[in-house]
């Protein structure tokens, strides 16, 4: 599928006019694209949700979004590994692995970016302990500008892997990923004020005595909204709708505060 268009990035921080604007559902879509681009002297940049601030994805050449190339391939729940196509969002692929009783061991705050770019920009969560998604990542398939495809693990070509995990699109489009993940968990979460001051003082033993911690500070004044997040073996007690709606919404606004 082609389509001609302003892209312009979540943040309306950065936009361009692609040549062209394809959403391949298929590696062999991805192939023809790239070939198309290699027989044009165009240049290829692949976009995910657009959740960079920067100008990274801008192109005047051809753009390749995934949205249409977002399957899950294969669910190993004696490895606790699942393969997907690059295009699949985080969120629905949070909600595939609940299925089958797995998680990703950690995950940022956004879930709408696609895998690849997440992994390909080196999106983070929180904890001493744990690493950002591409640490997550066991194996990866590349294809790369003739045409061919490259599979990629730490074990086959331990520098190229390293290389294609945080690659920011340079190396090539990233066909397929496979993921190491954990048995599904609960996390008990404790959102609150904080003084700046405080929290600074403290934060050192806060993030070592937490799985999660995090705090924003908000400029000009002292006042932090102090975040922790940490694994529980309680029944599950999801938010109240109106709650949860709140917290999404006027999350670290003014209007949090008075609530």
């Amino acid at each position: 599928m082609v389509s001609e268009a302003v892209w312009t990035n979540w943040g309306g921080t950065a936009s361009c006019r692609p040549a062209e604007v394809e959403h391949p559902a298929s590696e062999e879509e991805i192939v023809a694209a790239l070939k198309r681009a290699a027989t044009g002297g165009e240049r290829v940049k692949v976009a995910g949700s657009g959740h960079s601030f920067t100008d990274i994805a801008c192109t005047g050449g051809r753009m390749l979004k995934l949205d249409r190339y977002n399957h899950v391939v294969e669910v190993d729940a004696a490895k606790r590994t699942v393969t997907v196509e690059a295009g699949i969002t985080i969120a629905d692929l949070a909600e595939e692995l609940a299925r089958n009783g797995l998680a990703f061991p950690n995950l940022g705050d956004i879930g709408y970016q696609s895998i690849s770019g997440a992994i390909s920009t080196s999106t983070h969560g929180t904890g001493e302990k744990l690493g950002n998604l591409a640490t997550q990542v066991k194996a990866l398939r590349l294809v790369l500008a003739d045409g061919s495809a490259l599979d990629l693990s730490a074990r086959s070509d331990p520098e190229s892997f390293q290389a294609a995990r945080v690659s920011l699109g340079a190396l090539g489009v990233i066909s397929t990923v496979t993921l190491q993940c954990v048995p599904a968990f609960t996390l008990h979460a404790v959102d609150g004020p904080g003084k700046l001051d405080e929290v600074l003082e403290r934060f050192d033993d806060d993030a070592r005595s937490n799985h999660h911690y995090e705090f924003y500070w908000f400029p000009y004044t002292d006042a932090c909204l102090v975040k922790s997040n940490n694994r529980t073996e309680e029944a599950l007690r999801p938010k109240a709708k109106a709650r949860s709606w709140l917290d999404v919404e006027f999350d670290g606004t003014p209007l949090y505060w008075c609530v």
